[in-house]
């Protein structure tokens, strides 16, 4: 399974922003958005929200049950 951390690089160089870019346009500093990106510390859902919105994409969230063995 991907990471968050890879969802948001990928994101991100889709859209062609350095890390610079991004964390100007949703207001954290680029040492907390390479933290998130190396999967170090992960980014609050308020920051995955304005994350997708500075990218103009969308955020989805999915909660699936686990298979009971």
């Amino acid at each position: 399974m991907i990471s968050t951390g890879d969802l948001i690089k990928n994101a991100r160089e889709r859209a062609g922003l350095s890390r610079k870019e991004l964390g100007h346009a949703i207001g954290v500093a680029v040492p907390n958005l390479c933290n998130w990106e190396n999967n170090k510390y992960e980014a609050s859902l308020s920051s995955l929200k304005k994350i997708a919105e500075a990218l103009n994409s969308k955020l989805l969230l999915e909660i699936v049950q686990r298979k009971q063995k």
